[in-house]
């Protein structure tokens, strides 16, 4: 740092004396150097060559490329003040203010706080309004101490109207040459006396100016300081608490986020256009809106901005465009990683209530899309801010945006053919009119729903379809955990999925649970409804309303009836449980009830929940995911780099539907999005079959 001073005063007097042409080479001289470029190979350059160099080996990548960024602006600013003195100019004020800034090198030196003190202040910090606020009052108290001092001691000099140039760091106020002349005779009329108390005055004004320059930057040191307490004032906590992930995690490289989101942004085109969008809402209709997006994107030949997938108890509302877009631009963890730090039995501080409540991961860890990746450009964006655009070099009239007020106000059509109005959605825009927008970026908000884009087309039906079947989850690690709970029910079993916890699903509970009570009976097993009504009556522990005397009205699913799978082949005389069951005997009312049933659910206690009782008294062996915690365990290490949280509460979910798309026959909730993928897609695919499209 010292050596940096010098080297910086020496050209500061260097500079002083020299043109405006040879101010900008002694300039880009010392820049080159610092920054390690290639360069002139003189005095100047082998001298910041060198101290840069070492200034490298302490500062962070971030944090020396802002003190580069400040380098340049001061070498500018001097430059330009060698130009104007060539001149004879003087600056505006108002010019002038911002302009001092620069030139006071001051903001050069500000950037050693971060060297000092062995940290990087985040980039969410450094661009927030308020620290920039900070950032310029320090620049300015210590720049304009320096010309008030240099004012007061000089003006005895000269009455004359001064021009400006820097002279180490301060500035001096010169007349031009004539008025100096005489304002030299003028003085030296005066006494000795006088002209001592003027020098006296001088020094006293320049040492309280030291002085005030040194408790500003104390001031910021201490700002510095403070900041790096703040964000490690947990650290020693839970150190050996942190376990190490399973060595499989590593062999396959799951949810390694080590590697920057966006580092991809280098195979960008000058010609590339892209599409962006808003996430929300939970993990099923983030990814509907990722499969609208991907097939939209295709059609529009534009490379998609991918966000991550957030998890979770805390989903983000659907909101109008305008709020949504604050609202996912602030979504993320960036300058709260200290709050993984924070101990459960200690206070936890208010900006970290949320904190591990949910979490970021990216799409390329649960799912497959390098096919897809072939065909079409996927650039990972984690960051919603207009600053983050700037490295695609998309400016704001850049930017052609189609803003929602309601989550069901547009769709998007591709043929006029049997287009009429739509009870759900407000408005509907042709894509062969999209596809004409020829700003580089299309902004859209929301696109979650099956039905959000209505296809007609053979080709885009085609292209939806080859999509969805990428859209499986496919880790490598989870499915392994998935298999092994498979194995553990022999491969051989049935699945529910029974969501009853919100809105529509709790108002229904009762009925939903008793229609995949009866298709497990009826579509898996083959039971008649004379059978199941039987059955039904004899339960005592029914918990649903009066027992009807006739069966519930089943609707079929039309949908999947047009995609046929293959026959399932016969039920086994007996089924080999690897793992223990309440009653492994035969079922007294039929042997087919002896398969194992495997049921997700949301209910936080299923086992002794009443509504699920019906099933464990038909099915003996009826398990649920929290029955397999030795397969689970292996799971307990893994940690998200993203921001250190424990992945497993977060990943259960995922297992819980790779499970119930194993089994030999899934029914779910209806109008469960959870339910309509594990039977769509997760079942269809792990067999083998060709998956069932809607909307």
């Amino acid at each position: 740092m010292c050596d940096w001073v010098n080297a910086a005063f020496l050209i500061d007097d260097l500079t002083d004396g020299q043109s405006g042409s040879d101010a900008e080479k002694t300039m880009q001289a010392h820049l080159d150097g610092l920054a390690g470029k290639p360069g002139d190979r003189s005095t100047i350059y082998m001298m910041f060559e060198d101290v840069g160099r070492r200034l490298r080996k302490g500062f962070g990548p971030n944090a020396f490329a802002r003190f580069i960024s400040s380098s340049e602006r001061y070498a500018q600013a001097v430059t330009r003040e060698a130009q104007l003195r060539e001149g004879n100019r003087v600056l505006p004020f108002e010019e002038y203010v911002d302009y001092r800034r620069n030139t006071s090198g001051v903001q050069p030196c500000l950037e050693f706080i971060e060297y000092a003190l062995q940290f990087e202040i985040p980039k969410s910090l450094i661009s927030d309004a308020r620290i920039k606020i900070l950032y310029n009052f320090t620049t300015d108290l210590v720049a304009w101490t320096n010309v008030t001092t240099a004012q007061m001691h000089n003006v005895r000099a000269s009455a004359a109207s001064p021009s400006v140039s820097l002279e180490k760091g301060s500035y001096r106020l010169r007349a031009s040459r004539r008025i100096l002349t005489t304002s030299r005779s003028r003085s030296s009329s005066n006494n000795v006396r006088r002209s001592s108390g003027a020098n006296q005055l001088g020094s006293h004004e320049t040492h309280l100016a030291i002085l005030i320059v040194l408790l500003a930057l104390a001031t910021i040191s201490s700002f510095g300081a403070a900041y790096y307490l703040y964000i490690t004032r947990w650290a020693y906590l839970d150190m050996q608490s942190t376990g190490d992930a399973p060595s499989d995690v590593s062999q396959v490289g799951l949810f390694d986020l080590s590697v920057h989101p966006g580092s991809n942004l280098l195979r960008v085109g000058d010609g590339d256009r892209f599409l962006s969008y808003l996430p929300h809402s939970g993990f099923h209709n983030q990814r509907i809106a990722l499969e609208n997006a991907l097939v939209l994107s295709r059609m529009l030949n534009r490379t998609l901005l991918v966000p991550p997938v957030r998890l979770g108890n805390r989903p983000l509302p659907y909101m109008n465009f305008t709020k949504l877009q604050k609202l996912v631009a602030l979504s993320g963890k960036e300058g709260l990683y200290h709050c993984a730090l924070v101990s459960p039995q200690r206070l936890i501080p208010l900006e970290c209530y949320d904190y591990l409540q949910y979490t970021l991961v990216s799409w390329h860890s649960l799912m497959d899309l390098s096919t897809l990746q072939v065909s079409q450009g996927l650039i990972e964006r984690w960051n919603f801010t207009n600053a983050w655009l700037e490295g695609l070099n998309i400016t704001e009239k850049d930017v052609y945006t189609v803003q929602d007020s309601t989550a069901y106000h547009f769709r998007f059509v591709d043929s006029k053919a049997g287009l009429s109005a739509d009870q759900k959605y407000q408005e509907s825009i042709q894509i062969n009119d999209v596809a004409e927008v020829s700003a580089k970026l299309l902004q859209l908000g929301t696109l979650f729903g099956s039905s959000r884009l209505r296809l007609r087309r053979l080709e885009n039906l085609t292209l939806r379809r080859d999509i969805r079947r990428n859209m499986t989850l496919s880790n490598p690690f989870l499915l392994r955990i998935a298999e092994s709970v498979s194995k553990a029910m022999g491969d051989m079993y049935l699945a529910a999925h029974v969501r009853t916890g919100d809105g529509m699903f709790n108002e229904r509970q009762q009925d939903n649970v008793r229609h995949i009570w009866w298709r497990l009976l009826r579509d898996a097993l083959g039971f008649d409804d004379g059978e199941i009504l039987a059955m039904e009556q004899h339960l005592s522990n029914i918990n649903w309303t009066a027992v009807p005397l006739a069966s519930p009205t089943l609707s079929p699913d039309l949908p999947a009836l047009k995609v046929p799978h293959p026959p399932l082949p016969p039920l086994p005389s007996s089924f080999n449980i690897n793992h223990p069951c309440r009653d492994l005997s035969p079922n007294p009312h039929d042997s087919r009830l002896s398969i194992p049933l495997f049921v997700s659910t949301d209910i936080p206690d299923p086992r002794t929940h009443p509504l699920i009782q019906p099933f464990l008294s038909i099915f003996p062996c009826t398990f649920f995911l929290s029955d397999f915690a030795s397969e689970l365990s292996r799971m307990d290490g893994l940690e998200n780099r993203y921001d250190g949280l424990k992945l497993k509460f977060f990943l259960l979910p995922f297992v819980d539907a790779m499970v119930a798309g194993k089994a030999r026959y899934v029914v779910g909730t209806e109008g469960s999005t959870f339910s309509a993928y594990v039977q769509d897609v997760l079942w269809r695919t792990y067999h083998g079959w060709e998956i069932v499209q809607r909307g």
